[in-house]
């Protein structure tokens, strides 16, 4: 529980050069089974409380001195959006049509610009898809995000393939190595991860560790090895 803490407060924020051009961070993935009743979740509550903690105020502290500041700048861009697009419409736009392509060009891009950075900041995710996990991990700092269940049969289940037809640990596999990840999906925007950095820490019963080494996809893709 301690060295998956520790690894989850490291993020990417350290890496060292192991010779030939290779590098190794501090992320750890630490997937552990003890039986009902044995103290896991009293431990890992104890353990990473403060860690949670501290993910709490960074939230409080985001919600109360940037998110208002975010929110108030998209509704001006929106706003002389909206401006523009009513005079386009009417005929009495002020600029000729390529100034006025460009000044909408301009404004969409700075509007999406700033819903980008309205994103809530999230240091730990405890049970989520792979979609969820890939957005986070975007918006995360330097890419860095930690998976902490003390409780996991959820994720083991969701990353067993619960929600899709295939299993889902292609994003645990660059999270861990930080190879870049592209994520594209109909009807939602490109993820693309330069070098995630993805720490787990997971505590589960002991049945799980079956269903883990018996899922093929699991064994053969290099996640459990």
């Amino acid at each position: 529980c301690v060295l998956g803490t520790i690894s989850a407060a490291l993020g990417a924020g350290l890496e060292v050069a192991t010779g030939g051009g290779e590098s190794l961070r501090g992320n750890l993935f630490i997937m552990a089974a003890a039986e009902s009743g044995t103290g896991k979740s009293r431990a890992f509550n104890s353990v990473v409380g403060p860690l949670k903690e501290f993910e709490k105020d960074l939230v409080l502290s985001w919600n109360d001195n940037v998110k208002p500041s975010l929110t108030a700048e998209l509704s001006v861009l929106e706003g002389e959006l909206s401006m523009r697009e009513k005079s386009a419409k009417s005929g009495k736009a002020e600029l000729d049509r390529d100034s006025l392509i460009r000044e909408t060009a301009r404004l969409n891009k700075a509007i999406d610009a700033v819903k980008k950075k309205l994103v809530e900041p999230r240091m730990i995710v405890s049970d989520a898809t792979k979609e969820a996990l890939t957005i986070k991990l975007a918006h995360g700092k330097n890419e860095a995000l930690a998976s902490m269940n003390g409780e996991a049969r959820g994720c083991i289940d969701v990353l067993c393939g619960r929600y899709n037809s295939m299993t889902d640990e292609g994003i645990y596999l660059a999270g861990y190595t930080g190879d870049p990840l592209t994520i594209d999906r109909v009807n939602r925007e490109q993820v693309l991860l330069q070098g995630p950095c993805l720490s787990v820490l997971w505590f589960f019963q002991p049945d799980k560790i079956d269903q883990l080494m018996g899922t093929e996809a699991l064994t053969a893709s290099g996640l459990m090895p």
